[in-house]
């Protein structure tokens, strides 16, 4: 039963590494597309922005899909899904958006605490036996 878990938390991970990851391509072949969203909303330093919302959702995408350093890399990939729910999807109106958005970020939390309760459960199997 742990096993298929394990595996459950594995294609969930690639498939939100895999969605991060082809957002990130898109926005490196239209880069314009990224700065051109965020000064519309007045971000200050729209060029500068995009291009870390790019390289993040490209690298911290990637280690997911690896699977290196998961729990350090779902933490930009939290803090890009709450920006644009903040600021794109709920000032829209745009309920699709919004529903892709929480279940994104539910999938990046359980991802996060998956890997924080393994460590945990390694731990506790190792004092116990001492």
């Amino acid at each position: 039963m742990n096993m298929g878990k394990d595996y459950g938390q594995m294609v969930l991970r690639i498939a939100i590494g895999s969605m991060f990851l082809v957002s990130g391509i898109r926005k490196l072949i239209n880069p314009e597309g990224i700065v051109g969203l965020l000064t519309s909303l007045n971000f200050v330093f729209p060029v500068f922005l995009g291009w870390i919302t790019l390289i993040s959702e490209l690298t911290f995408g990637l280690l997911l899909i690896v699977g290196w350093k998961v729990r350090y890399s779902v933490i930009p990939l939290i803090i890009v899904i709450l920006v644009a729910l903040f600021f794109v999807a709920i000032p829209k109106l745009d309920i699709n958006l919004i529903s892709f958005l929480v279940v994104s970020l539910a999938g990046l939390f359980d991802i996060a605490f998956s890997d924080a309760r393994k460590k945990i459960k390694t731990q506790t199997k190792k004092y116990r036996y001492e």
